[in-house]
């Protein structure tokens, strides 16, 4: 939102330094008459616990991994020419190489020990971790270096005290020890309420971890001081203590970093004002005539007082240097650091995002959830937030508020995120535009927890700021409020909003607006106003990667639309609707159930075809539940590009259902199999179930099933004028191509007025026997004649062949 808070997202690799010398592969080489294949960057990075190799690639091509002999194979589809000059010697690799086969791109990652690939993309990245297979012990001693860390942070014993537990005590040789009663679980403690239960829990695992038994009382067993001579138990589950066993060799846990302050020096607040400050830096920045040094205590100044876009710009004009010296890391981390602050990712082997193998960084946390900010992963961001609150603190006030305010865009919805981010900004004095931004965020934690008389007081304080953004935001803000209101003045701020939207279009602010407008028209039901507001705001977001808010905004509208059953609008309009705003839809399975409810309403409508195209942009697990394969199965019975084969193949893992039958029955229909699709519907009592059964029957010349079902149907008076008109001549031609009469006449008041339908049911009836006339010599020349003269005539009344 503010220029100080656009931030970036979280780090795909975290590369460190190269470790030993080790031979480096040469690039793929070129295949020989095809055109020249896209160059990808292939780079290594040691971490603690695993080798990672990462490819940046152009655009992720389908790609596989499997195991080989000597290591792990990368397949990419397509012709790639994968550089590898310049990777790093990694402990986990004895070498890479490429090479081509056929289609596919292959790299090959040679180990020298037993390691599990894993593979992951983002960010036109895709990085494979190596893990080798690590034993038993490292995880004991981490844990018994982790809980040493948490004693001596609790005041339970010293740093000396506490590196001389962990050191493993020398034996003349092994001693056969039995195993204690009761042993305390080897994982992280659990959380107990008050210092004291903690203190009490790590007291009992840091006895554990010196490998003796917790002290137990003299009537269970010997003094502790004597080991070797166990007393006799009281009870035969009670064991004696014993000497602690030889601790396992393992490497030990990473302690935290002790970096005090957490930020460069060069980061902090210098003493007198900003601008006596600046002009002494660029006067020795030009004096040095531009000197590595100079540049990076300019660029950290920058940084320092929430100029980032200067900062980058200063680190972009200075050439890479040769060979890597201090102020050219520092320089390095001042302008990734900036470049989080314009929401723009940092390469994932920035300083900024390497762990250290020798401790735990406390300001890593911070960087990683600004590098997540700037894709929008607001999951990320929101978990990283209260590890990154600590570091937060510690850094130069005014670059704190920029950092602040750029991580609360990210997770705006996210209320216990934002209250800790409001944390270290609460006793902080900021300038006019940044106390500004501190009470807009008060106003949203308020927004959020339903304090609407705390959210008004913050969005004035915010307001008053003069022309500064924040305070632009706040008055938007009021004025989306006030014209919730009725009268003159929520007229006047509705006309406020409205003009914000169109003066900042194209701008974050805009799309604050437009947000506001869309959520008060659909208070009022004006859902069509609401979807124009938020696509005005389509195209306003300024953070790279996040979807625009005004876009989610008609997500949610067409999700009420389509999945909400009556009230208003009515069909015709949401269907008008979706087919406007469709393209809209959330992609991927977030947004299947509005497809969904889309399609059911055009199923129900009689588009079929729209149905399926709705359909066909499920997600495969959408797709492949019962609803979505109930819906497919219909769509595709029914529409003339559908497939009925399919729906048949669909409806046969489906339970049978009313709905399953009518799609079965449309699905034989069109495949010229009307007598079967006649039976799928045999049983269902409504009228239009009915109505088709009976059609089936006709097209399949069943002239007295036809017949039957057209009378039952036209002596049910539950049957519209509509569905009479369509039933009386199709009984009148069952019955006369029949030849018999139904067993119960259907009265004329019954059927719909047709003179020729009329008069062939009354020929029929004159004529036609109750059941079918026997056939044989018996039936004598007078009733041969009389069956010839009342066929002329009933085939005079019947419709032409092809209408029958």
């Amino acid at each position: 939102m503010f220029r100080a808070a656009l931030l970036a997202s979280v780090p795909l690799a975290l590369l460190a330094a190269p470790l030993r010398a080790q031979p480096t592969p040469a690039a793929a080489e070129a295949v020989p008459g095809r055109a020249a294949p896209a160059s990808v960057l292939v780079r290594t990075g040691q971490h603690v616990g695993h080798g990672r190799v990462v490819l940046h690639l152009p655009s992720l091509p389908p790609y596989t991994m499997r195991k080989s002999d000597d290591g792990w194979e990368l397949r990419l589809t397509g012709d790639y020419a994968l550089d590898l000059s310049t990777i790093r010697p990694l402990t986990e690799l004895s070498g890479l190489a490429a090479r081509r086969e056929g289609g596919e791109t292959v790299l090959t990652l040679r180990t020298n020990m037993e390691a599990e690939a894993r593979s992951a993309t983002g960010s036109g990245m895709l990085w494979i971790d190596l893990h080798p297979t690590a034993p038993r012990a490292t995880a004991q001693e981490a844990e018994r270096r982790r809980l040493a860390d948490r004693a001596v942070n609790l005041g339970l014993m010293t740093r000396e005290q506490a590196e001389a537990a962990l050191r493993p005590a020398a034996r003349p040789g092994p001693v056969p020890v039995p195993k204690p009663a009761a042993t305390p679980p080897s994982g992280p403690p659990v959380a107990a309420e008050g210092e004291a239960a903690l203190r009490s829990q790590l007291l009992a695992q840091i006895g554990q971890m010196n490998g003796a038994a917790p002290a137990a009382p003299a009537r269970r067993g010997a003094s502790p001081a004597a080991p070797t001579r166990p007393a006799a138990p009281v009870r035969p589950a009670a064991a004696p203590a014993v000497a602690p066993a030889p601790a396992p060799a393992a490497a030990p846990a990473r302690p935290t970093c002790g970096i005090s302050p957490l930020f460069p020096a060069g980061w902090q607040a210098a003493s007198g004002s900003v601008a006596d400050r600046l002009t002494a830096l660029r006067a020795a920045f030009a004096r040095s005539q531009e000197s590595l040094a100079e540049t990076a205590d300019l660029a950290e100044f920058y940084l320092a007082q929430g100029l980032a876009e200067e900062a980058v710009a200063l680190a972009q004009s200075r050439p890479t240097e040769g060979l890597p010296s201090p102020d050219q890391a520092r320089l390095a981390r001042a302008a990734d650091a900036a470049r989080l602050l314009l929401r723009q990712p940092v390469d994932a082997d920035s300083l900024l995002l390497a762990d250290r193998p020798e401790c735990e960084r406390e300001d890593l946390a911070l960087w990683q959830a600004l590098n997540a900010a700037a894709t929008g992963d607001a999951a990320r961001v929101a978990a990283l937030v209260p590890r990154a609150r600590t570091a937060l603190r510690e850094a130069p006030e005014r670059l704190r508020f920029a950092l602040a305010f750029a991580l609360a865009d990210t997770v705006e919805e996210d209320v216990e995120a934002l209250r800790s981010l409001l944390a270290p900004l609460r006793n902080a004095r900021g300038s006019e535009a940044e106390m500004a931004g501190r009470a807009w965020l008060q106003a949203r934690i308020a927004r959020l927890e339903n304090n609407r008389d705390e959210e008004m007081r913050q969005l004035t304080r915010a307001a008053g700021a003069g022309r500064t953004l924040p305070a632009l935001f706040a008055r938007a803000r009021l004025a989306g409020l006030q014209a919730e209101a009725t009268g003159p003045e929520a007229a006047r701020a509705e006309a406020r909003l409205v003009d914000v939207l169109r003066t900042y279009r194209f701008e974050p602010l805009g799309e604050e607006a437009a947000v506001m407008l869309g959520g008060l028209l659909v208070g009022r039901g004006d859902y069509a106003g609401a979807l124009e507001a938020g696509e005005s705001a389509g195209s306003a977001t300024a953070h790279p990667g996040v979807e625009s808010r005004g876009a989610l905004l008609i997500a949610r509208i067409l999700r009420r639309l389509m999945t909400e059953e009556g009230g208003s609008p009515g069909v015709g309009e949401r269907l008008a609707l979706w087919w406007r705003y469709e393209g809209y839809a959330t992609p991927g399975e977030r947004g299947d159930d509005i497809r969904m409810g889309a399609a059911r309403l055009l199923l129900r409508q009689g588009f079929p075809g729209a149905a399926l195209d709705a359909l066909r942009q499920l997600g495969p697990a959408t797709a492949a539940s019962p609803a979505g394969m109930a819906l497919l199965a219909q769509a595709e019975a029914t529409a003339p590009e559908g497939d009925p084969q399919r729906a048949l193949a669909l409806l046969r893992d489906l339970p049978a259902s009313p709905e399953a039958r009518r799609s079965t029955a449309a699905a034989l229909a069109r495949l010229d199999r009307p007598a079967e699709a006649a039976r799928a519907l045999d049983g269902l009592g409504g009228i239009a179930d009915r109505l088709a059964r009976a059609g089936y029957l006709y097209a399949a010349r069943a002239w007295p099933a036809a017949a039957g079902a057209y009378a039952d149907l036209l002596r049910d008076p539950a049957l519209d004028a509509a569905g009479r008109a369509e039933a009386t001549p199709r009984f009148a031609s069952a019955a006369a191509l029949a030849g018999t009469r139904p067993a119960e006449p259907v009265p004329d008041t019954a059927l719909a007025v047709d003179a020729t339908s009329m008069q062939l049911l009354r020929l029929t009836a004159a004529s036609a026997p109750a059941s079918a006339p026997p056939a044989g010599p018996q039936a004598g020349v007078a009733a041969i004649r009389t069956a010839i003269e009342r066929a002329r005539d009933i085939e005079a009344l019947l419709p032409p062949q092809k209408d029958r």
